[in-house]
């Protein structure tokens, strides 16, 4: 973005600073036109903002300078790379949330498996120690 605002500063043209979500995969590429203007002796700019998705900007690209300077903006290819890497780390993180709440749930029941067996280890002591004492 930097970059691209630098490069249109002599074009007097305002770059956008965030691109909209829903238009994050496009190509965001600026054509700006200088045409001579002879009354003031300055050159006239027209900056148009074109968004092109990969395929369209491969036809293109070559014909793109043929309309005046060309400036990318930003590049979708790296949005969607960024993207794609970002939702394999939050499917790990929760494959690996899922696999630590289950070994959390067998461990609680091992927990309490280990404690009725020795609740009923305590039971059949007490139930012999009675009968020992019936006897006796």
């Amino acid at each position: 973005m930097t970059k691209a605002t630098e490069a249109l500063k002599k074009f007097k043209y305002d770059v956008p600073t965030e691109i909209r979500e829903d238009e994050a995969h496009l190509n965001h590429v600026i054509v700006a036109k200088a045409t001579p203007n002879a009354k003031t002796m300055e050159f006239d700019t027209v900056a148009q903002l074109v968004m092109l998705n990969d395929e369209s900007l491969v036809v293109v690209k070559s014909q793109l300078p043929k309309y005046g300077a060309v400036v990318m903006l930003h590049d979708g290819k790296q949005y969607k790379e960024e993207k794609a890497q970002a939702d394999k780390e939050a499917k790990e993180k929760a494959e690996a949330d899922k696999k630590a709440e289950d070994e959390a749930k067998k461990q609680a029941e091992d927990d309490k498996e280990k404690q009725l067996k020795a609740q009923a280890d305590e039971i059949e002591n007490l139930k012999k120690q009675l009968a020992s004492k019936a006897k006796a």
